[in-house]
Order: structure tokens, then sequence, then C-alpha cells
């Protein structure tokens, strides 16, 4: 800010007081619109394109995902978590991390198998989650404390209850890490 003083800051302080006072408040409709109106109308239209282009996907491509039938929104998830538990659950969502269905794409892996119990199933996020026997007193405490008819991995990954019995599991599981596939926990 400049200051101005004696016979130039007296001009100056004139020039203000008339522009003050001439000052004629502008017609709201001669200013067009708003930014939080074009703001809005932009959020809209990407949320819409997003949408068209999600329900065109081929099923193929991402199915494990859609299983839980999304839709895109650009709020962000408000949930807090360790890093590690927010990757596990990410990675358990889409069916990519540490667990033999997703890792036998790579040559250190040949089985699908579950080495963790005898019941021969794949070792799938619905198997470590809802089936596999060596999780059965964690899964007691935690995802078992829901209604039978919301133990599911869509009610697990896409409500608030859900979503709080799944953390509790994977906290105490800690299944689908890199230490939990390699044994070291």
């Amino acid at each position: 800010m400049m200051y101005y003083i004696g016979p130039l800051g007296n001009e100056k302080a004139d020039q203000a007081a008339k522009y003050g006072a001439e000052w004629v408040e502008p017609d709201p409709s001669l200013l067009g619109t708003s930014i939080s109106f074009l703001n809005r109308k932009l959020r809209e239209k990407v949320l819409s394109d997003w949408s068209k282009i999600w329900q065109s996907q081929k099923t193929s491509q991402g199915r494990d995902y859609k299983q839980f039938d999304m839709q895109p929104r650009l709020k962000v998830n408000q949930i807090r978590l360790k890093k590690l538990t927010w990757s596990t659950m990410v990675q358990l969502k889409l069916a990519h991390g540490y667990f033999r269905s997703y890792l036998t794409r790579l040559p250190d892996y040949d089985s699908k198998i579950c080495p963790n119990c005898d019941s021969n199933q794949n070792e799938t996020p619905h198997h470590l989650i809802l089936d596999c026997p060596s999780q059965s007193a964690i899964r007691k405490r935690t995802i078992q404390k829901l209604d039978i008819r919301d133990q599911n991995l869509c009610n697990l990954f896409s409500t608030k209850r859900g979503q709080d019995q799944l953390i509790q599991f994977l906290a105490e599981s800690k299944i689908a890490t890199r230490k939990w596939l390699l044994r070291l926990i």
C-alpha cells in the first residue's frame, strides 16, 4: 500500500472520494454467471460423462470391482486409516493384491489354492474375508457381528457399518499384506 503526503496526498484522496461518490452498484443481470454456478455445472458435466464411460465399459474389465455396483462420484471418501489398512482394502476390493488368485500371474506362484486352510478353495478376497477357516476366530469378533444378510463383500466395502467391521477384521488379521503373504506376521 502506498501513502501520499502533502498536496499529492490531498489530490489522491479527492480522486478516491469522487470515485466512491460516483460508484453505482451494477445490475446483477449485467454481471453474468457466478463462478459457483459454473463450478456446479462443470462438476455435473464431468460426473455425467464419467458415469457414461463407466457404464459403457466391458464387463470383463474390472468385473471384480463392478460387483459392488458403484457409481462414480466426486466426493472424497472420509475414512481415515493407516496407509497399510487403506491399501489392503483397495487391493481386496480391486482383487489385485497379496493373495494367490492374483499372484499366480507371477512366475513364483503356480497355484491359486489357499495354503492357509484345507478347504482346497482359491485364495480370493471373498475366501479370505468370508470363508477361510484360518480367519474364523477374527471373523467372529468382527464381520459376524453384522446380520447374516449383511455379511457380503458389497456390504463390507460399501456401507459404513460394513466398512467398520472390515477395517477391524483387516487390522486384526493382517491378511493380504506383504508380511502376511511371506508369513512374517
